[in-house]
């Protein structure tokens, strides 16, 4: 199972890397402006990761409730694999599969997106942490 997670979740990091650089690019003179106020570089760079964090994390709970719903339904009603347990029945298939998530699934979830998510933030962050004021301003 954590071959699949770790795949899972690097693909979910190079979604969220792809969105923040692109959120990144199309706010460059903001940026500029900001530090041109007085915004230290390493202070920017957190605002991006904190941001990339919020945002994970809202997409998180979005994820969590939908999945949850549909893990109590698949609690309740199973998936019939009645067609597998009848055409192969030396595999031990049962007739009906139910789904079984606890908390601590929930748990492990949330942290794998957050961590993928700081994980992903890095590189835009650093770009932008490099940025001189004027540049960043004169960027179309």
């Amino acid at each position: 199972m954590l071959p699949m997670m770790l795949l899972l979740a690097a693909l979910a990091g190079f979604g969220v890397a792809n969105t923040v650089t692109f959120s990144v690019l199309k706010r460059m003179r903001e940026f500029g402006v900001v530090l041109a106020l007085g915004l230290r570089p390493k202070q920017l760079a957190r605002l991006i990761t904190l941001e990339t964090v919020f945002v994970s994390l809202a997409g998180f709970w979005v994820g969590a409730l939908l999945g949850y719903g549909l893990n109590v339904y698949l609690e309740r009603v199973g998936i019939n694999m009645g067609f597998y347990s009848g055409t192969f029945p030396d595999l031990g298939i049962p007739q009906v599969i139910y789904a079984k998530a606890t908390w601590v699934h929930s748990l492990y979830a949330l942290i794998v997106v957050v961590v993928t998510a700081v994980v992903a933030s890095r590189y835009p962050a650093r770009r932008v942490s490099k940025l001189e004021p004027t540049e960043a301003m004169r960027y179309v």
